[in-house]
């Protein structure tokens, strides 16, 4: 029938092994064409790492998975018009899930609304294999004799030999 929405068959559940799974689930508004979304890797300087757009179908529920590694991420929900999935034009919302726990649901804001969550800092993973093997060891032969004194100005010549006769206190 004309002027139905189709909807794809329930896809089997997602495992994404050792990684996270991200799942943002969006419910558009009157106006789907001004939504988009963008996760961020924060710990890779905001590396945008999926963009989403191209909504296209009315008070639709758009659903999409994403399997992470274990970081911290920005979720940012953008709305062109400036006046957010609801309530004006349409009950649109939004859902943010890690690991089938909720992070964030909303629908009402202006341009943008941002979420930070996942690890709490930023480490970089063990490595799998271990580091280089110590330097050599130090070098047996010893260093060339040093230079001359760094002085540049004169100083007076010593005498050949020492005096017989000690000399006065100094004076002031």
């Amino acid at each position: 029938p004309t002027g139905m929405a189709t909807l794809s068959p329930t896809k089997s559940p997602i495992s994404c092994g050792a990684d996270k799974k991200l799942k943002i689930d969006v419910l558009t508004d009157e106006y789907p064409d001004e939504t988009s979304y963008v996760i961020r890797d924060m710990c890779d300087n905001g590396e945008e790492i999926y963009t989403k757009d191209g909504f296209d179908q009315q008070s639709f529920s758009y659903s999409n998975t994403y399997c992470v590694p274990d970081s911290k991420y920005e979720f940012e929900i953008i709305d062109g018009a400036n006046d957010g999935l609801c309530c004006g034009y349409g009950s649109g919302s939004y859902t943010v899930y890690m690991d089938d726990q909720i992070i964030k649901m909303g629908g009402e804001f202006g341009g943008s609304e941002k979420t930070s969550f996942g690890s709490s800092s930023c480490t970089e993973a063990p490595s799998l294999s271990p580091s280089r093997s110590p330097t050599i060891a130090p070098s047996t032969t010893p260093t060339a004799v040093p230079t001359g004194s760094p002085s540049t100005s004169p100083s007076s010549s010593p005498t050949s030999s020492p005096s017989a006769i000690p000399t006065a206190s100094p004076t002031s």
